[in-house]
């Protein structure tokens, strides 16, 4: 009799144990958009890591004609004094994917780690900036010095790269590459 309740109370515990398990395997797969969980659980800090683009300038979509641009960067230098209504902090509200032009969830294209209450562009007074979006080392990849330029910002990162993040004189919103994506930042 003793041993019939053992094994009933071991095997009551075994399938509680596997339901948790089950919902807890649910909860995670309905919380990510990504088609194979495995490779995101498999290396999270490579999928999260957010990296600048290379030194060139990235492919930024136009928001007035070329020929306007171009005249508007050559018309003034950079200045040192940092505009006031730059500077702040913004949050990112959408991320689109560089080669299809679509729509990217953030924390699709960032990771589970990205979080909107934390992470976004900090435009600092002192001419100083932080980049954060998602996991990701203190490499010198998320931080650095800015100088602001027309409809531009350019940013030096403390690990050596630069990069350039356009500023739509309309809306006001920032446009930055992060890895594969075109990132809208607005003040928060």
């Amino acid at each position: 009799m003793k041993n019939s309740k053992k094994i009933t109370a071991i095997a009551t515990g075994i399938i509680a144990a596997a339901i948790v398990l089950f919902v807890f395997v649910i909860i995670m797969w309905q919380g990510s958009d990504n088609q194979n969980q495995t490779e995101t659980t498999q290396d999270t800090t490579v999928t999260q890591i957010v990296t600048p683009a290379p030194t060139q300038k990235p492919a930024l979509p136009p928001t007035a004609p070329a020929e306007t641009m171009v005249a508007e960067e050559t018309t003034q230098e950079p200045t040192e004094n940092k505009d006031e209504s730059i500077t702040g902090k913004y949050k990112a509200t959408k991320a689109e994917d560089i080669n299809t032009g679509e729509e990217v969830r953030l924390k699709t294209a960032f990771g589970s780690g990205y979080n909107p209450t934390t992470d976004g562009l900090n435009l600092k007074e002192d001419g100083t900036f932080t980049l954060w979006l998602g996991v990701g080392r203190d490499d010198g990849s998320h931080s650095g010095k800015y100088t602001v330029t027309d409809n531009a910002i350019k940013a030096e990162f403390d690990n050596g790269t630069t990069q350039e993040f356009k500023i739509d004189s309309e809306s006001g919103q920032i446009i930055c590459q992060v890895r594969d994506c075109f990132v809208y930042f607005v003040k928060r």
